[in-house]
């Protein structure tokens, strides 16, 4: 049995690197889809994020949309500024 891990980076150098862990899948197809609806998820999020951004430079957010940009920016904040760099490791398990 084979097991995938979908691994992620920061795209960053040296001491501003970090890496990790996404999850775990019991098959390439779905560790590849995984990979996929992150990046669709970080364009969507990161847009949001701006809006949200908006409100708060104009004083115009609510607490529900406070906490929401809050969560968003907790979600991201290992990537760094730009969508983080995924890749999938193939491990038998016996």
């Amino acid at each position: 049995m084979k097991a995938y891990v979908v691994q992620a980076d920061n795209r960053e150098a040296y001491e501003d690197f970090a890496h990790w862990t996404e999850g775990v899948f019991s098959s390439k197809e779905l560790a590849e889809q995984y990979i996929e609806k992150e990046k669709i998820r970080y364009d969507s999020d990161i847009a949001r994020i701006d809006e949200l951004n908006e409100l708060y430079d104009s004083d115009r957010i609510t607490d529900e949309e406070y906490f929401e940009l809050c969560s968003l920016n907790a979600y991201w904040s290992r990537a760094s500024e730009c969508c983080p760099h995924y890749w999938i490791e193939e491990y038998e398990m016996t």
